[in-house]
């Protein structure tokens, strides 16, 4: 998912050194790697999970927290969350401005959708995608031309064998060599902001 936070950055027309980004569910297997890998480039990651202890300062630029007040310091925020609706009690602590890459399963729910774009923030779905490559029928919820990131582990895994995943930078590179780059693309289908389309908000 590196390309598609460069991507991010390009968006909001600054260099990586200038941006702040944070991971939702940086403690998993695919956050924790990814944050890794985004301290070598990017200003401040924001390391965000609820299972850390409390908030420490990491090594390389890497803040881990498990308070969600934290990403109102975050440019960019990847989502990793293993169902959309985890991002729910995050939601009011989204900058205005901000890009959410939705990295869930199999996506953030439309009415989360909207309440961020309410806030100023973009949605964008992160995946993964080969030119040459089409899905027929699509995968569900994702484009003709994208995967998610679980299929694509196993596709890498049967081709060059478990020994990938013993870095996110072998991993990226297997990915790349097999033809498959992360972007960011807007959801099938798109956000609208009807009031008729929002569960109930609690008072």
């Amino acid at each position: 998912m590196t390309g598609a936070a460069r991507e991010a950055s390009s968006l909001l027309g600054r260099e990586p050194t200038k941006v702040n980004i944070a991971v939702v569910g940086s403690k998993g297997f695919i956050g924790s790697r990814l944050v890794s890998s985004l301290s070598n480039e990017f200003g401040t990651v924001i390391a965000l999970d609820s299972r850390y202890d409390e908030a420490c300062q990491g090594e390389h630029g890497v803040f881990f927290t498990n308070s969600p007040e934290d990403l109102g310091e975050a440019d960019v925020i990847f989502v990793l969350t293993p169902r959309g609706t985890d991002v729910e009690s995050l939601v009011p602590h989204i900058a205005p401005g901000a890009i959410v890459a939705d990295d869930t399963h199999p996506e953030m729910p439309e009415y989360l959708r909207v309440r961020i774009e309410e806030r100023g923030a973009t949605v964008l779905k992160a995946t993964l995608a080969d030119e040459r490559f089409r899905c027929v029928p699509p995968i569900p919820d994702f484009r003709a031309d994208d995967i998610p990131g679980c299929i694509l582990e196993v596709l890498v895994i049967l081709q060059r064998g478990t020994e990938v995943l013993e870095s996110q930078e072998a991993f990226n590179r297997a990915a790349q060599e097999l033809g498959f780059g992360a972007r960011l693309a807007p959801h099938r289908n798109r956000a609208k902001r009807s009031p008729d389309r929002l569960p109930p908000r609690e008072a």
